[in-house]
C-alpha cells in the first residue's frame, strides 16, 4: 500500500528516501530512474518503551481530567482534609492541583518526546538524557504521591499519586534498555 510515494510500513518503521541514478553506455546518457526506497527497520526495544512511557503519561492525565469531570475524588480528599473549608475554597485547591498536575504532564509529555526523538535517532547521549529525564520525573511523582500537607494526610488522593507514578515505571524500563544496550555496545567495539 503506497501513500503519497511513502509506504505504510516506512511510516511506521523505516526510513524512506528517494532514489535517482543514470544509465549511461559509452559516455551517452541512456536511461535516468527515480525510485523510492523504503528501508525497513524493526523499532527498537527502548523506543517501543518510550511510547509506552508517552501513553502511560496520556493517561495519567486522562485519568486526573475525568476524576474532575465524575466523581472529583481529588475535591472530596481535600473536603476529607479540611471539612472546615467552604466548597469555593476546595473547588479553588483542586484547580490549583488541577493546573499544577496539568503542567507536571505536559513536561513529562515533552521528556517522554525528547528520549523518543534521541532514541529513535540512535544518539550517544540517549541514555543519559533519559537517565536524568527518569530521576527528575521520578523525584516529582514520588513527592506529589508522599508530600503530606498541613492536615496531615498526603496532598493527593492515592489513586492519582499511584497513577502518576506509572510513567516512572516505563523510564525505568527505558533507562534499563538503553544503558544494557550501550554497554553491549562499547564492549563489541
Amino acid at each position: 500500500m503506497v501513500l503519497s510515494g511513502i509506504s505504510l510500513v516506512s511510516l511506521l518503521y523505516g526510513v524512506h528516501y528517494r532514489e535517482s541514478y543514470t544509465v549511461k553506455h559509452k559516455g551517452v546518457q541512456m536511461i535516468e530512474r527515480n525510485r523510492d526506497v523504503d528501508v525497513a527497520r524493526r523499532p527498537s526495544p527502548p523506543l517501543l518503551t518510550a511510547y509506552a512511557g508517552l501513553l502511560f503519561t496520556l493517561a495519567a492525565l486522562a485519568v486526573l481530567y475525568a476524576d474532575r469531570l465524575t466523581g472529583n475524588l481529588l475535591a472530596a480528599h481535600i473536603q476529607d482534609g479540611y471539612p472546615d473549608l467552604s466548597p469555593s475554597r476546595i473547588e479553588e485547591a483542586a484547580g490549583t492541583y488541577l493546573v499544577y498536575l496539568s503542567a507536571v504532564g505536559v513536561l513529562g509529555l515533552a521528556g517522554w518526546a525528547i528520549t523518543i526523538r534521541l532514541v529513535a535517532r540512535r544518539r550517544r547521549s540517549a541514555p543519559w538524557v533519559a537517565t536524568g529525564l527518569f530521576i527528575v520525573g521520578t523525584a516529582v511523582a514520588l513527592f506529589d504521591l508522599l508530600v503530606r500537607d498541613t492536615s496531615g494526610d498526603t496532598g493527593l488522593p492515592p489513586l492519582l499519586g499511584w497513577v502518576g507514578l506509572l510513567p516512572s515505571l516505563a523510564g525505568l524500563a527505558v533507562v534499563v534498555l538503553l544503558l544494557r544496550t550501550s554497554l553491549l555496545h562499547t564492549e563489541r567495539h
